[in-house]
């Protein structure tokens, strides 16, 4: 148990009163009428269709330190400088991708369900707050299955090492990401052991420890989500909102305006196209559906643009990055050894 919850409810009005790791925090709700939809906020967070769910706050200190890490990076701010903790020393954090973790394997999940899977280990669905982080996420991306050779990504093309090692702990020294299995080859099964086999081995690489380094990520979930909630109106600085209102929940940053590429970037991290023909954020499924497409998520070729930010509706379940918070691990003053673990 995560939170201890007293929730009234009065009229049109939710309140949702929340307990845990010394915090007092009270939070008056309006709820949206639409069925599915997902409401958060960097403490409290709920989904206004027929479950009532909210953002967890972990309290495993074990379970965070022994949180699944597949590689780490520096911690860069919106310029590409490294981050300093209180000791002046760099910041790192630890990334894992669910679906290479066997726990997780095959399961997808909606936007608030992805940052609670995040969160119990001390970390939240994916900010992407820089353009060098930017290119991890996307080469990461794009290196798996195949290429959409769309965007050039630094050292991009080194993908698998000659020592046929793969996996989590075995990193290519080029990129720091893990190294992958030559997806055209025979050996594209990376096992428990991190090494690549062909199905000899496994067949059709279907072991549970097992990553398929032939299967796409064709989408998955990051923390982006758009300031369309309750308190939001208030905010005219925000206005229009589908440029000037998204921003990263896991780390409460500001998304740059969405009509521009971000200053510092060489390219509009937000897709060209979508359902409806136009530049990425579009909120299409409104018009289909009336489902706001109030979150971010990061896919590859849904509409044969390679790997780019499109807006969509909170409720498609997909995979997620995960990425360490500062916040929750000092909350709990979680001991890190910084291995690097399936």
């Amino acid at each position: 148990t995560y939170f201890f919850f007293l929730v009234l409810e009065a009229g049109d009005l939710v309140f949702v009163l929340s307990f845990q790791l010394g915090f007092n925090i009270a939070r008056m709700l309006s709820p949206y009428t639409l069925s599915l939809c997902a409401f958060s906020l960097f403490i409290v967070g709920i989904d206004c269709g027929d479950n009532v769910k909210f953002l967890l706050i972990p309290n495993d200190a074990t379970k965070c330190a022994n949180r699944p890490k597949h590689w780490e990076n520096f911690h860069l701010d919106t310029n590409g400088e490294k981050l300093l903790d209180t000791n002046g020393e760099p910041v790192k954090h630890a990334y894992f991708y669910s679906n290479d973790v066997k726990e997780f394997k095959g399961k997808k999940y909606d936007w608030l369900d992805a940052r609670n899977l995040c969160r119990q280990y001390c970390m939240d669905a994916v900010s992407i707050e820089s353009f060098e982080e930017n290119q991890r996420i996307f080469s990461f991306i794009d290196q798996r299955g195949v290429k959409s050779g769309d965007h050039s990504f630094a050292n991009s093309s080194v993908r698998w090492r000659d020592d046929r090692k793969c996996g989590p702990g075995n990193p290519v020294p080029e990129t720091g990401l893990p190294a992958q299995c030559n997806p055209d080859s025979d050996h594209h099964c990376c096992n428990a052991q991190g090494e690549c086999k062909d199905n000899s081995f496994y067949w059709d690489c279907g072991c549970l420890d097992c990553i398929d380094y032939k299967d796409p990520i064709n989408y998955l979930w990051t923390s982006g989500r758009l300031c369309d909630f309750t308190g939001c109106e208030a905010r005219y600085d925000l206005l229009p909102l589908i440029v000037n209102g998204w921003f990263w929940s896991g780390s409460n940053a500001a998304i740059p305006p969405t009509n521009n590429i971000p200053e510092g970037w060489d390219y509009q991290p937000w897709g060209p196209t979508g359902h409806k023909g136009l530049p990425q954020p579009d909120n299409a499924e409104l018009d289909v559906n009336g489902t706001p497409e109030s979150c971010l998520a990061v896919s590859k070729n849904l509409y044969q643009d390679g790997v780019q930010w499109h807006d969509i509706g909170c409720y498609h379940r997909k995979t997620v990055i995960c990425e360490d918070s500062d916040d929750l691990l000092d909350a709990l003053n979680v001991q890190d050894e910084g291995e690097i673990v399936y």
